[in-house]
């Protein structure tokens, strides 16, 4: 049973922050001046659903704010690129420290990076 939640848990909060994403764009689109940078509070936001979601909430924020608000729709498109690319270096950084998670696939998909620390010789 809790093993069931768990798992569940990161499709939780990607819908989560997804309709957060869509929440935040309808209520700040309105009523803003089209060349407005980003605000300190709207930054905040942007982060923190981007970290959850960088691709998914990057897009709803782009393509909404595009055509009434460009300037937040490129910061907010620049920041979901950037916290993707660091997510990435993480998961890439993590998996070569510990690459046990790797070694416990069948061997004819562990890539050859990971042939000497997995104990397989080519």
């Amino acid at each position: 049973m809790l093993t069931d939640i768990i798992s569940a848990l990161p499709f939780v909060v990607f819908l989560f922050a997804g309709g957060y994403a869509g929440y935040i764009n309808k209520r700040y689109k309105s009523n803003v001046p089209n060349n407005s940078p980003l605000t300190a509070t709207e930054k905040l936001i942007v982060i923190i659903t981007e970290i959850a979601t960088p691709i998914i909430a990057g897009a709803i924020y782009y393509y909404s704010w595009k055509k009434q608000t460009p300037t937040k729709s490129r910061q907010a498109n620049k920041y979901s690129w950037i916290i993707f690319g660091v997510l990435l270096l993480l998961v890439g950084i993590y998996s070569l420290i510990n690459p046990s998670s790797v070694c416990d696939l069948p061997e004819s998909e562990i890539p050859s990076v990971f042939y000497e620390r997995c104990g397989i010789t080519p």
